[in-house]
């Protein structure tokens, strides 16, 4: 993984002592990633003011070209996507059948990233994607791999202005938790 730190701050233009400054190191980053046993994981949730903003790693693997693309879609929040290695092919947009809710409970609406939905997807826009790119999927956008030749890792970036995901939230893995 390419050396990359993450600062969260507020972008005022003054300072204010209510609105934290949370850095993350490339080595903290490097570390949590090198161990996580699942896809992904979130790093932390913080509360900026009106909103929260989240970091997550996340770590997709292969995905043979013409296998059907799971889908999933979040309905409060954004997502912005930093690639940092490996590549594939993301749809967005598609067609949806049999949509079902993911459970409340579970880690992926209960941690990351709030209420979602889950289905195969048809049609949409793809696009290659690789180290460097950014994608932002906004609310309530079906998104998937169609294709990853190895594995594809990237930063995830959640922007949550409802407020569902839990600021304060930190990976108890992350080296130096602070």
């Amino acid at each position: 993984m390419a050396a990359l730190g993450v600062l969260l701050t507020a972008g005022a233009a003054t300072a204010s002592t209510d609105i934290p400054t949370v850095a993350l190191t490339h080595e903290q980053i490097a570390a949590l990633q090198s161990t996580f046993p699942k896809t992904g994981e979130q790093v932390k949730v913080v509360g900026i003011g009106s909103y929260n903003v989240a970091v997550s790693l996340q770590r997709r693997n292969a995905v043979k070209l013409g296998t059907p693309v799971g889908a999933i879609s979040h309905s409060k929040i954004t997502e912005i996507y930093y690639i940092t290695s490996g590549s594939g092919t993301m749809v967005v947009d598609g067609t949806l059948a049999n949509v079902k809710d993911m459970d409340p409970k579970g880690d992926v609406v209960a941690i990351a990233a709030g209420p979602s939905t889950q289905s195969i997807m048809t049609g949409g826009l793809s696009r290659n994607v690789s180290a460097g790119d950014v994608i932002v999927v906004p609310p309530n956008t079906p998104h998937g791999w169609s294709q990853i030749d190895d594995q594809v890792s990237y930063v995830m970036f959640r922007t949550d202005p409802g407020k569902v995901l839990s600021a304060g939230f930190s990976n108890p893995n992350l080296k130096d938790n602070k």
